[in-house]
């Protein structure tokens, strides 16, 4: 099953990240919400290929930093993220 968790973000974006078990990979979602049309909001979606999986922590973080209030991720979902990986990997 996969796993999700909303970060914290300024306000004009979601951000969700989580692990995705069938393809071995942590992945990242970003939503712009001043876009009007849902269809178009979605602007991020890394570690959904196979081909480059999203496999470290920093990788999220790296990836995250432009959208997020404050510019992190927090400590809890980190190890909730590790945690879920190595359990289902």
């Amino acid at each position: 099953m996969i796993t999700e968790y909303k970060v914290p973000s300024k306000s004009r974006y979601d951000v969700v990240v989580g692990w995705d078990p069938p393809l071995r990979t942590f992945f990242v979602k970003v939503y712009d919400l001043s876009i009007d049309d849902a269809d178009e909001q979605f602007i991020v979606w890394e570690g959904s290929d196979p081909i480059h999986p999203i496999q470290d922590i920093e990788r999220i973080k790296r990836i995250i930093y432009p959208y997020t209030n404050p510019p992190y991720l927090p400590p809890d979902i980190e190890k909730n993220l590790l945690l879920v990986s190595q359990a289902i990997a």
